[in-house]
């Protein structure tokens, strides 16, 4: 578990991250799931929110995933009717994520039509944040890019800021999060972008 201290930015670690809130997450990706459709061009974040998805893609016939995460193109690649797009550059051990500067180029010349984005922090005023400024770039392409964009956060998430801004909150068509967690609700219903609960 990573603790808060007024004043310090707490260390992302992919591992520890992976037992948080999993039920949560489990349930965020079902509901994710739901968006889903046949044949679709998917942009899957790094970190662990998204890692419940992966196993529910293979009850498609025909998908194409993009990532930029290591944790994520390894467990698409055992899915074999999912074509895998796994963009490189230089490794980032402690988010399992590649980083590199041509890489939101890339992004942007892919068709894609969902990006399912995942975040270490939603604040209304200062925005959608994560951890590692490698991530910036391609967050941002996706999100640019993708004809419908999803946000897939936990409620913990709420009234938190972490160092790398990437977007405001309505620049997502949704978002998706605990439904009985109340305190997202001051977050939500604000902006354009509608929940999904």
């Amino acid at each position: 578990m990573m603790a808060n201290y007024p004043g310090v930015t707490p260390i992302y670690d992919l591992n520890e991250q992976q037992a948080s809130h999993y039920q949560a997450k489990h349930r965020l990706c079902q509901r994710a799931l739901a968006y889903i459709q046949e044949g679709d061009t998917l942009f899957i974040d790094c970190g662990s929110t998204l890692m419940p998805l992966l196993s529910q893609l293979s009850h498609f016939h025909e998908l194409t995933v993009v990532t930029y995460a290591l944790n994520v193109a390894n467990a698409v690649a055992a899915l074999p009717n999912v074509r895998l797009v796994l963009l490189g550059g230089l490794f980032y051990p402690a988010s399992q994520s590649f980083g590199s500067d041509n890489m939101a180029a890339a992004i942007e010349r892919l068709g894609i039509n969902k990006a399912l984005i995942s975040a270490a922090g939603v604040d209304l005023e200062r925005g959608v944040s994560c951890f590692h400024f490698h991530e910036v770039a391609p967050k941002q392409a996706a999100i640019a890019t993708a004809m419908q964009r999803l946000l897939v956060v936990d409620a913990s998430k709420f009234g938190v800021v972490r160092p790398a801004y990437f977007a405001a909150l309505d620049d997502f068509d949704v978002v998706v999060t605990d439904e009985e967690e109340t305190h997202s609700s001051q977050y939500l219903g604000c902006g354009n972008a509608p929940l999904l609960s």
